[in-house]
């Protein structure tokens, strides 16, 4: 599919005329618009915050070992103590140290746990919209007979590969494609005219 996308984009700069059967979508805008937007974005912020409380009360686990284990080493050198009491404070340091590790290393592991969720749920949540868009896009451009839509969100910065590097008037199906489904369009984002 890319291979064809940047085909077709080829042969339009290398031919330098215009086609008919092109039409651009702004994939990012109409990501915006659709109706499960807002509340995707509340439910992948809900989880996000869930995620970080329980990260952050594993965090709090590990400072507190941290501060017990400042404190017992503090303890094992108080010059005061006998031997044995000094033996004893030094073999709970190093008991401590070593389940201070493995926490340190289980919370860790499940950061990063927590990460990849998040992750997956996100793409969860934005692949039943961009199924719905696709399901629009292909809907308008078969009716229309267009050849191609290309995403000239893509010309964006930070995108990796600019798919459009001209859009004529009228040949942007953003709006329609918003309207097909369901969504609001941003307010002054010009979606058309871009």
């Amino acid at each position: 599919m890319l291979a064809k996308k940047i085909f077709v984009l080829a042969a339009v700069v290398v031919s330098g005329a215009a086609f008919a059967g092109i039409a651009t979508i702004d994939m990012e805008a109409a990501v915006r618009a659709h109706p499960n937007a807002a509340e995707n974005d509340a439910k992948l912020k809900a989880t996000q915050a869930k995620y970080t409380g329980e990260r952050d009360e594993l965090l709090e686990s590990v400072r507190e070992k941290q501060q017990r284990l400042l404190k017992l080493m503090d303890e094992a050198s108080d010059q005061v103590l006998s031997e044995k009491a000094r033996k004893e404070k030094l073999d709970e340091c190093k008991e401590l140290r070593l389940q201070l590790a493995q926490e340190e290393k289980n919370v860790e592991m499940r950061v990063r746990q927590l990460q990849k969720d998040l992750r997956e749920y996100e793409l969860l949540l934005f692949n039943g919209v961009l199924d719905d868009i696709r399901a629009a896009v292909t809907k308008i451009a078969e009716e229309r007979g267009y050849e191609a839509v290309l995403d000239k969100s893509a010309m964006r910065a930070m995108a990796p590969i600019n798919f459009v590097v001209y859009s004529a008037d009228g040949i942007d199906i953003t709006d329609e494609v918003i309207k097909a489904i369901g969504g609001k369009a941003d307010e002054g984002a010009g979606t058309a005219k871009d």
